[in-house]
């Protein structure tokens, strides 16, 4: 069985390539998990519970500005590269064509890195200019550090050409660089005993190393065409598809991170240390969604939406995203408690009940995570900004009403609330007919929810 399925996998280049990508994607992911938590966790205990509630609320913020400065172009220009190089591959003895397939695909990176740069530069500005007004110099501060990341953050439009070839092997290694420059340099702060401050350089250090090291990787293997940014047709194109998802992208920010916002208003930022232990603990797992998410985009681009074709490989795809879900869930939840002694120590022994609520959330993501496929491949933008608000707006109401008497144990059950309205409920109910299908599994009849 085992030499048939070698055989079956072998000739099959396009699965073989994916398979290849998701295990580079897998060993970045599982690498930056352990020593994030390791690291994390070290940091955790150096700072306690109360610095590091400051410390997490400062990097929440920041992330809300990185989701904006990203414009949710990314599962967008994978998906056009993609289709350019497809084309490029049919017409490869054509040499006009080729010339034109490559400038096509130079203009659409080019477009990106300059929409995101000047985007990233703005964010910088009102998130300092707003934690001057709403807060303490110190958080001020805090956020000018870290809040450099918005700047080079767009440097990862490289990744977005290596993730369309299937070739995420060059910005694993990328990035490793900085991570582990970054997780070093953690590592020597703590021994020398260095103030907050310097753990938010740190991080901002991991930006700067992995942009040089995909402007390095970039060069050794780059685009076969220069860099033009024409927003006049490329940059209106991929702002008017990509807005719902930038949007989107804000309002799961908020069901994701408005916990740690009510948290810290109706209680105190001790409580919030001791919630953001323990998250990292059931939200490292959601990175391998995006790892399956990422390498499969590509192949499910290039596929045609309501074939029998597309309709098998959606649903061979969600039955391995819900495969991974159930059983990060159940691994999660039954080692909760051992997991926050073990890594955090005893101030954070509360933080145990929490973890395991929170442990349920990889089943919900992962569903997401497999639903958002097929939301890009058939251009159904629209849902992704809906489904996110009706999840904000679930974990924000359930937060309000659960925190004042919970506590962290309210904060995590409105969050798995928020994930399962936005990742199960939504995509259910709003999409009933693709979901029948992929359960009847009679894909020859076409459903009103066809692409056209």
């Amino acid at each position: 069985m085992k030499r048939l399925f070698i055989e079956r996998i072998s000739n099959r280049p396009k699965l073989l390539l994916i398979l290849k990508n998701s295990g580079w994607l897998l060993f970045d992911k599982l690498n930056r998990a352990v020593l994030g938590l390791l690291i994390g966790a070290w940091v955790a205990r150096y700072l306690g519970p109360t610095q590091y509630g400051e410390f997490t609320l400062v990097l929440t913020y920041i992330t809300m500005f990185q989701v904006i400065s990203n414009l949710g172009l990314d599962g967008i220009v994978v998906r056009e590269i993609a289709r350019h190089a497809n084309k490029h591959e049919e017409n490869i003895n054509k040499k006009n064509r080729q010339i034109l397939v490559n400038g096509e695909i130079g203009k659409i990176l080019g477009t990106t890195f300059a929409l995101r740069m000047v985007t990233g530069l703005l964010c910088w500005c009102i998130s300092v200019l707003g934690m001057l007004i709403f807060s303490t110099s110190d958080d001020a501060k805090l956020t000018a550090i870290i809040g450099g990341t918005l700047i080079f953050q767009a440097a990862d439009t490289i990744d977005l050409w290596f993730q369309s070839q299937s070739q995420s092997k060059r910005t694993v290694v990328a990035k490793m660089v900085g991570y582990m420059c970054s997780y070093g340099l953690r590592a020597l702060l703590i021994v020398f005993e260095a103030s907050m401050i310097w753990f938010a350089a740190a991080t901002l250090v991991e930006s700067i190393i992995s942009a040089a090291a995909l402007i390095v990787m970039y060069r050794r293997f780059p685009c076969a065409s220069e860099w033009w940014i024409d927003i006049r047709n490329y940059g209106t194109r991929l702002l008017t598809e990509s807005w719902p998802y930038a949007a989107g992208g804000v309002s799961i920010i908020i069901y994701m991170r408005i916990d740690q916002v009510l948290l810290n208003y109706f209680s105190t930022k001790d409580q919030l240390g001791l919630y953001t232990g323990a998250l990292p603990f059931a939200g490292t797992w959601h990175s391998v969604a995006m790892i399956i998410f990422v390498s499969t985009l590509p192949w499910i681009s290039n596929k045609i939406p309501g074939t029998v074709e597309y309709m098998r490989a959606q649903s061979t795809i969600l039955k391995v995203f819900i495969f991974f879900g159930v059983f990060f869930s159940i691994s999660v939840y039954y080692f909760s408690d051992t997991m926050i002694l073990l890594f955090l120590g005893e101030p954070y022994k509360d933080a145990g009940t929490s973890l395991k609520i929170l442990a349920l959330s990889n089943i919900p993501v992962f569903f997401g995570y497999a639903y958002n496929l097929h939301i890009v491949a058939s251009k159904k933008s629209k849902y992704a900004i809906y489904r996110t608000i009706a999840g904000s707006f679930s974990v924000t109401v359930s937060g309000i009403l659960l925190i004042p008497k919970l506590g962290i144990i309210g904060a995590s059950i409105s969050t798995l609330i928020g994930y399962f309205v936005a990742d199960i409920f939504f995509p259910i109910l709003f999409d009933w007919a693709f979901y029948k299908s992929l359960i009847i599994g009679k894909y020859e009849k076409q459903a009103k929810w066809q692409y056209t």
